[in-house]
């Protein structure tokens, strides 16, 4: 008996030293989705090791207070300073193909031998489509191009006048829309904003003498009226006038960054996307 009881003890011994080492646990994402082992408990210190991932799955957190599977339509956003947070995999350089957004109205793809008024043949398809200049929502690349095979990703190009149409306003319309295809169809996107030309707003030289009565605000950034000589062939026009803010100057640097900062703070409400570092 007194045997027994030692061994019993040896026992309980030896499974606590497991316990207390550091273990991994592997977890297969099935086809639809699902896991497996679906549920896994694990304790500070241990390693989760996800296999059978594709480009088109992200590990994310959602909300604790659904239930599978309403839970995961319910993102929760990223936080890289929570330890609990789950996120990933993170692309980092990735390779492969990259496709130009446009940074007006996209592509539009319509059946027929005319696109109609205002609007130009870009390119015909054996198939009786045709693809139509300006057909398509703003800043948004063809659901073709985000479901090919044939690319990694989309490179997403917005207007800083677009996203902050007015001082402290910012509408991320396009770049929801966008992030929505890219989560869809298991792409990565790059993002770029521009300014100068059409891309800067209006609204950052409003309190200057030139534009006092302009309404919803303003930076103070200085005018720079600009003429463009055209392109390097021989250009008979005068060229195209432009309006733009010195980027060397602390405010117009101050009202670009603070921008940045919105759209950084508005990507990250949003944890499935897989923007490349």
């Amino acid at each position: 008996m007194d045997r027994l009881l030692r061994l019993a003890l040896l026992g309980l011994c030896v499974d606590a030293g497991l316990w207390a080492q550091a273990q991994t646990y592997v977890i297969r994402v099935n086809p639809n989705g699902s896991f497996s082992p679906q549920v896994t408990y694990i304790k500070s210190g241990d390693t989760v090791r996800w296999e059978q991932l594709t480009r088109a799955d992200s590990v994310i957190p959602v909300s604790t207070t659904a239930t599978y599977p309403a839970m995961c339509t319910q993102r929760s956003g990223y936080v890289a300073t929570d330890r609990n947070d789950l996120t990933g995999p993170l692309p980092f350089a990735p390779s492969g193909i990259f496709t130009l957004g446009p940074l007006a109205e996209g592509l539009g793809e319509v059946t027929g031998a005319s696109c109609g008024a205002g609007s130009q043949i870009v390119a015909r398809g054996d198939n009786g489509k045709i693809l139509c200049a300006g057909k398509g929502a703003l800043n948004a690349s063809l659901e073709a191009t985000w479901r090919s095979a044939n690319n990694t990703g989309v490179f997403i190009r917005l207007l800083w006048s677009d996203i902050n149409p007015k001082a402290g306003v910012y509408d991320f319309t396009a770049l929801q829309r966008e992030m929505e295809q890219a989560v869809k169809q298991g792409k990565l996107f790059s993002l770029g904003i521009k300014a100068g030309n059409d891309g800067t707003p209006d609204w950052i030289f409003s309190t200057n003498a030139d534009n006092s009565s302009r309404v919803g605000g303003g930076g103070g950034v200085t005018r720079l009226h600009l003429q463009d000589a055209g392109s390097d062939t021989v250009d008979l026009s005068c060229g195209k006038a432009m309006d733009l803010g010195n980027p060397t100057k602390a405010t117009y640097q101050q009202l670009y960054f603070a921008m940045l900062t919105e759209t950084v703070k508005f990507i990250k409400t949003r944890a499935d996307p897989s923007v490349p570092t």
